[in-house]
């Protein structure tokens, strides 16, 4: 039976409204809102409690319930009502023709009282829908539209007012009030704008009041954020008027108890960048995106903060400009865009977003103008501590300047409120700070400001509360980067001392490249000696180190320990010389390499730092090698590193030591004990949010697994450390990782798959020099060449590699050892001894690059 059928075959009256109402998809309250009832009605009629009445029903449920087109649905209820009353049911009545005439007569009659947009509204269909169910079901009956300069409250009322206009006995009314200059005269205003005149005999407010006692009917009230001090009217209008409703649009809240409130927000950068398409299409109609002219739009559209106005005014030049020509212009004309092509028939504060946005600004007292003056300061956002650090902005103020739309808020993750402005706003509120003359002294509190924040994160403190200061340093990056963009123009110095500063946070955080170039500059600008210049020496060392770039690294660490030698600076000296240790390392320079750990873990044993003493336990086990000094001894200089990286709490350290522990593990065949410690490891660096040592974990649980026989699982743990390691720009972590993923696609037998990571890995072993990974990418591609039959050129790679890992104190994991012998077992067997005597001493005789050239020439 189809639906329409199941609801006819219903025999009363209730339970036939109650199933239309359902299908409907409304409430009881909503449908009340709808035909002027209380929910209380509603229920008791759906209860067959009370009795319905016939002219009700066609005047008001039917077109409520939608039954225009359902003429047998609506005469069915009339029929329920009837019988219900004890009546005879009606003859047959053309319920659509009258429901219909009633309509187009209202229609008619709105059409006069609502303005007609001349553009279509693009994205907003799920507003207009929530706003309108919420409108109709607000208790109050009052609901206004909030949100700031040029976001398109009034296109948003307009469309919400269209849609509803059909449910309103006395239709819809739009009064827009912009011109409403004195909040005691809008009694009177609202008589003008529903038309009707004053009487000398009663006042406005009277006038209005007997009016409107008598009517169903919603209004639009347009722009009410100059005359908020007269929202009391509204109250008094809504309490006496029960047939009112009420949509408000301001720039801030009402403060009223009946009000609900509705945010509207910016388009979603798709939805702008289609009405910057549609817009350019009406004035060129031969217009269209392309993937060239796409990235342009969309960066318009951004910089517009996806306002609808601003995007509006951008996209009507596009007959004099390119896209990209029009992202130059606004760079240049943010506010006052192309005032001169804007649409006349635009309210004069529409025709540039300077106006817009000025209309709101003059709104404001002093105190709060010069507060939002001062706020254009900060970059990114900015929390109430910082608001009045910097510009003596006190939180009464930041909540006035929220109320008004001018500034957003949101909560973090900590629970703190972070408060920003779009960038539109911003670039106003900054003219009016260089005219008030004050830019450049709040730009310089607000650099001093963040100094002093990266000094304060720059001190030991256990990991939790590290991880927070790096939280905050994170979210604050943006204003560090203002703050230091002023301070190399204006301080040098103390732009070298924030570059320095933020040493632990750009390793620890993976913002290699970043770093390098502040400090770079930094020490180009402020050549003097000093403890921040070696700081800023070791920092800058340490980043190029982890990006692989040794000949850049070695000179700048070793002035670096020069400079803390002649300050006698000894913890700066250790460090430095713990530092240049690792660079050495790298450069396969292996006594130069004991040398500086050993007189680095002296320094830092007179100062008693246990949490160097620790790292440079493991720095050492490191230089000497594993294998040379045994298990036990090397589980005994890390079982002293990570007790005493506990007792400090250094966390970062502690995750360390687990990969050291683990990694060794691995090298001497422990794969369970190796897994349990870069677990934990893995474990806390996700939770302190440590990139770089949350990548190297990866990539030693990768290994540890695949040991195992877990392939899938190290797959994932290699791309996720490898995505990491290309975003920092660590070179040698993205070689390593290329050449474990080719070892796991030829344990599966993706030959073509593994050959690829091998080259990719081998030609970065060669830009950084890299002896031990040369060797096992050479190994890697003989187990290809073996998969694939080519027994000569399998016996000429391993030879080739064998020979580089005989120069090198040995570092292969048993299972890699095992491996290695069982593959030139397999290519012996498989060739023949002559053969294979052959091809090995090829591979033998060959120098490390002719090795390499021809893994590459005949593996790619």
């Amino acid at each position: 039976m189809s639906v329409s059928g199941t609801l006819t075959a219903v025999t009363a009256f209730g339970d036939l409204l109650r199933q239309l109402r359902r299908r409907a998809g409304m409430t009881q309250g909503e449908l009340a809102a709808l035909v002027g009832f209380s929910v209380a009605q509603i229920s008791r009629l759906e209860q067959n409690e009370r009795l319905p009445d016939l002219a009700i029903i066609v005047e008001k449920f039917v077109p409520a319930l939608a039954l225009q087109e359902e003429p047998h649905l609506a005469q069915r209820l009339l029929e329920l009502a009837a019988r219900a009353r004890g009546e005879r049911p009606p003859a047959a009545v053309n319920v659509t023709r009258e429901v219909r005439t009633v309509i187009r007569e209202e229609v008619l009659e709105m059409d006069a009282r609502l303005p007609t947009p001349p553009t279509t509204l693009i994205g907003r269909e799920r507003e207009i829908a929530l706003i309108a169910k919420r409108l109709l079901a607000a208790p109050g009956r009052l609901l206004t539209l909030i949100g700031p300069p040029g976001v398109g409250k009034t296109r948003l009322g307009l469309a919400v007012a269209a849609q509803l206009q059909n449910l309103f006995a006395d239709g819809v009314h739009f009064i827009a009030l912009a011109a409403l200059n004195d909040p005691d005269l809008l009694a009177s205003g609202l008589l003008t704008g529903l038309l009707l005149t004053e009487n000398n005999s009663k006042p406005p407010r009277l006038r209005l009041l007997e009016f409107l006692r008598r009517r169903e009917l919603l209004i639009v009230l347009d722009n009410f954020e100059h005359l908020t001090q007269a929202a009391p009217l509204l109250a008094e209008l809504l309490e006496q008027c029960a047939g009112l409703r009420l949509l408000v649009t301001s720039r801030e809240p009402l403060h009223l108890r009946a009000e609900q409130r509705f945010k509207v927000q910016p388009l979603e950068p798709a939805t702008a960048v289609e009405l910057f398409i549609q817009r350019a299409q009406a004035i060129e109609p031969d217009f269209v995106w392309t993937t060239e002219n796409l990235a342009p739009i969309t960066e318009i559209c951004l910089r517009l903060d996806c306002l609808p106005l601003a995007i509006e005014l951008v996209a009507v030049r596009i007959d004099l400009w390119s896209p990209h020509k029009l992202l130059e212009q606004l760079q240049a004309r943010r506010l006052d865009l192309f005032a001169d092509g804007a649409p006349r028939d635009l309210t004069a504060r529409h025709q540039t977003l300077r106006a817009a946005i000025d209309w709101s600004y003059q709104l404001l007292t002093r105190q709060e103008q010069q507060a939002l003056a001062s706020l254009s300061v900060f970059a990114g956002g900015w929390i109430g501590e910082a608001a009045w650090s910097v510009g003596e902005v006190t939180l009464p103020i930041l909540k006035t300047l929220v109320n008004q739309s001018l500034l957003k808020v949101a909560t973090q993750a900590d629970g703190e409120a972070r408060f920003h402005l779009l960038e539109t706003i911003h670039a106003f509120a900054f003219e009016q700070l260089e005219q008030q003359g004050e830019d450049a002294r709040l730009q310089d509190r607000h650099a001093a400001y963040f100094l002093g924040l990266a000094l304060a994160a720059e001190a030991p403190m256990p990991g939790p509360e590290k991880k927070r200061w790096f939280d905050r340093l994170e979210s604050e990056l943006d204003n560090l980067r203002a703050a230091y963009k002023w301070l190399v123009a204006v301080d040098p110095a103390g732009a070298l001392r924030l570059a320095g500063a933020l040493k632990e946070f750009w390793y620890l955080r993976g913002y290699f490249n970043e770093g390098r170039q502040w400090l770079t500059q930094a020490l180009a600008r402020e050549p003097a000696p000093s403890a921040a210049r070696a700081l800023a020496l070791l920092a800058a060392g340490q980043l190029a180190q982890n990006q692989g770039d040794y000949t850049v690294a070695l000179p700048l660490i070793e002035e670096s320990i020069a400079l803390y030698r002649q300050l006698d600076d000894l913890p700066g000296v250790a460090e430095a010389l713990r530092e240049c240790g690792w660079v050495v390392y790298n450069m396969h320079l292996p006594q130069r390499t004991i040398d500086l750990f050993e007189e680095s873990l002296q320094l830092f044993r007179a100062l008693d730092d246990k949490a160097k003493i620790a790292n440079l336990l493991i720095s050492v086990v490191y230089a000497r090698g594993p294998q040379a000094m045994g298990y036990a001894q090397v589980d005994a200089y890390l079982s002293e590193s990570l007790a005493l990286l506990r007792e400090v709490g250094q966390v970062d350290g502690i995750i360390y030591a687990l990969h050291t522990q683990g990694t060794v593990a691995i090298e001497f065949g422990h794969y369970a004990t190796a897994i349990t410690l870069l677990t934990e490891g893995l474990t806390l660096a996700r939770t302190f949010d440590t990139k770089h040592a949350l990548a190297t974990v990866l990539m030693g649980l990768g290994e540890a697994v695949r040991y195992q026989g877990d392939g899938q699982s190290a797959q994932q743990h290699f791309h996720e450390a490898y995505q990491l390691f290309q975003q920092f720009g660590d070179k040698d972590g993205v070689m390593i990782t290329l050449h474990h993923l080719g070892q796991v696609e030829h344990d599966q037998g993706h030959e073509q798959a593994a050959t690829a990571y091998f080259v990719q890995s081998l030609t970065l072993c060669q830009e950084l020099g890299n002896k031990h990974m040369t060797a096992r990418c050479l190994a890697g591609l003989g187990s290809v060449a073996l998969a694939y039959a080519q027994l000569a050129r399998a016996a000429s790679l391993l030879a080739a590699a064998q020979r580089i890992l005989d120069t090198l104190p040995p570092f292969l994991a048993p299972a890699d050892l095992e491996e290695l012998v069982q593959v030139v077992a397999n290519i012996r067997a498989a060739c023949g001894e002559a053969d294979f005597t052959a091809a090995w001493a090829q591979g033998v005789a060959m120098t490390t690059e002719q090795a390499v050239a021809y893994a590459l020439a005949t593996g790619m």
